[in-house]
């Protein structure tokens, strides 16, 4: 997936990886120097007291490696561990592209999202990350005043929501043209909330461990045209709601429900 660029270690800069220091200053210093490269994290648990963000700016394209079982929190509350184009500005015609995350378990403990996406941000790949404990987001996309295509492409990754919140959604996305693979999203009372077209979920399993009323695997609520195949969605009370005239092409998958449960409903429409 990666273009091999120079890489940086965050414990270059300080970082403890302890749980217990705020390596913030430390992690955001190596994404600055390191504009058009990798950052690297140990296989450690690091803290933050603040938002992590990577440039906006074209030029500047840093991707962040994290070992399979490291791990990042936050110390306090933020609106998202990692913002990506999140420094730079808020001009239209500087667009941000070709981002990655790949590995690493994101706690959205004490977070509005464990990792949102600018509204320029585009081409960002998020992948073999592990999300857990979301209490409102996983992956939150906005789309802003702006209507950019994200063309964002998740791979391998499992988003897990936290059994107590009622709201929770695994992907809030409301930008289009996007890719969700081989991936697993559960406990949360959303899988996928769309508010724009052109998605692509490809061997998605949705799985409801905690709650079933009122829950869907995959909600679009505005138009476009999208394809869901080879998914599994287990227990989630509905498995598509459609609120408006777009379309749909779901092929090659399958939905089961609670035995006995006289609400599970295949698709829900308006």
């Amino acid at each position: 997936y990666l273009i091999v660029t120079p890489e940086t270690t965050v414990n270059q800069y300080g970082a403890y990886g302890d749980g217990t220091h705020d390596d913030y200053d430390a992690i955001q210093a190596a994404i600055l120097d390191n504009q058009f490269g990798t950052v690297k994290f140990a296989d450690c648990t690091y803290a933050i007291g603040s938002t992590l963000k990577t440039y906006v700016d074209n030029s500047k394209k840093t991707s962040l490696i994290f070992e399979p079982t490291t791990t990042l929190k936050a110390l306090s509350n933020l609106n998202s561990l990692i913002e990506l184009g999140g420094l730079g500005g808020n001009n239209e015609s500087v667009v941000n592209r070709y981002r990655a995350i790949v590995g690493g378990i994101f706690d959205a403990t004490n977070c509005n999202a464990a990792i949102e996406i600018n509204p320029l941000a585009m081409g960002i790949q998020i992948i073999r990350a592990e999300i857990i404990n979301a209490g409102t987001y996983g992956i939150y996309v906005p789309k802003g005043a702006y209507t950019y295509p994200s063309n964002l492409l998740i791979d391998e990754c499992n988003i897990s929501c936290t059994s107590s919140a009622d709201n929770t959604v695994a992907v809030y996305c409301e930008r289009t043209d996007n890719k969700f693979c081989n991936s697993i999203v559960n406990a949360c009372k959303k899988g996928f909330y769309f508010d724009g077209g052109g998605q692509f979920i490809i061997n998605v399993h949705g799985l409801q461990i905690y709650q079933f009323e009122g829950t869907t695997f995959i909600h679009f609520a505005n138009g476009g045209l999208n394809f869901i195949t080879d998914s599994y969605c287990d227990s989630f009370e509905t498995f598509i709601q459609n609120d408006t005239d777009g379309d749909y092409t779901l092929t090659n998958s399958c939905y089961f429900s609670y035995v006995g449960n006289k609400n599970a409903t295949l698709f829900k429409f308006g």
